[in-house]
């Protein structure tokens, strides 16, 4: 990537309600986390970020729907999917959510919501 072509990030529903929700604290933590994000949305591993796709979003991304993944371990128990438009050199947070049993279950209501929300962006675009 060239030096100083910077990624716009921006949280969006229903990320922001989540974002929204947060203490003071935790909110700054996220904030540091995804900075990353302005200068490489293809993170792959840098200063405890970890970006690894589960079986269920590499189903997602084998059916073409290109979202990804920050974990980062001040925030191990939390996950931020996104999607990156690199037209726009913009990354979109959709979800920040924390993780359970069933977050990377294909037939889960994050999977769904992450799914709809990516063909309703395509769409508007």
């Amino acid at each position: 990537m060239l030096k100083g072509r910077r990624y716009d990030v921006r949280v969006e529903e229903p990320a922001q309600s989540a974002w929204a929700s947060f203490d003071p604290q935790l909110r700054a933590t996220f904030l540091r986390r995804m900075q990353i994000l302005e200068i490489d949305p293809f993170v792959s591993f840098t200063g405890g970020f970890d970006w690894v796709e589960s079986k269920a979003f590499i189903a997602l991304r084998n059916a073409g729907f290109h979202i990804r993944r920050l974990k980062a371990r001040a925030i191990i128990d939390w996950r931020i999917f996104y999607y990156v438009d690199e037209r726009k050199r913009t990354v979109l947070v959709k979800e920040i959510v924390h993780r359970d049993d069933d977050t990377y279950e294909i037939s889960s209501p994050l999977a769904q919501r992450l799914k709809k929300n990516y063909v309703d962006y395509l769409q508007g675009r």
